[in-house]
């Protein structure tokens, strides 16, 4: 298995695929296609959105996924790092988590670095990845990936960038390379 590449063009060229992922499904790696393709159906009319879907305040956030969707583990705003990170875990229990506060943690093999952050309010979270040529880059929402911050500096540590609203560090996580051990949902799912 190989690190993350930086491949902006994979991630932004596609508007769809830029509209549906989120900086969750972007830090695990993770295309869902099922998603692409919906977010191009409810785009051209050919679907129409669902009374719950037209509740969301951003046009496309009912299709991203958030920490815990897929284990069933639900919260609701505003939130603190310790519900980030239980869905997190819950979600993918082969990623681990680290309240240490060095970008630069040892990774085991096979692994790469992931950080969280929030908004003071906890109404908003954020996740940046660290690529395999050492920089660490980002999805914000539905907008295109980059790996420059809020002052258009590519970012060598995420503790350093500025990130905005996002000033509240929740953590780092070791995320394994394999797909098959990360999960993620844009649907919560009933616990058993």
């Amino acid at each position: 298995m190989s690190l993350p590449k930086w491949e902006p063009e994979k991630w932004n060229n596609d508007f769809f695929l830029t509209k549906s992922h989120n900086c969750y499904m972007y830090s695990l790696n993770k295309i869902n296609n099922r998603l692409v393709k919906r977010c191009r159906e409810y785009h051209n009319g050919k679907k129409t959105l669902k009374k719950k879907e037209k509740s969301y305040k951003k046009k496309w956030e009912f299709l991203w996924a958030r920490p815990g969707k897929a284990a069933g583990y639900a919260f609701t705003k505003p939130f603190n790092c310790e519900d980030m990170v239980k869905g997190v875990l819950l979600d993918s229990p082969s990623i681990k988590y680290t309240k240490e506060r060095n970008s630069n943690f040892k990774c085991p093999k096979n692994y790469y670095r992931v950080a969280l952050f929030k908004n003071d309010k906890g109404r908003e979270f954020h996740f940046y990845r660290q690529d395999s040529n050492g920089i660490w880059s980002h999805k914000n929402g539905w907008r295109k990936v980059t790996n420059l911050d809020c002052k258009k500096q590519l970012i060598k540590d995420p503790l350093k960038a500025k990130r905005g609203i996002y000033k509240v560090f929740c953590g780092f996580f070791a995320v394994p390379c394999d797909p098959k051990k990360k999960r993620m949902s844009n649907v919560t799912r009933k616990k058993h």
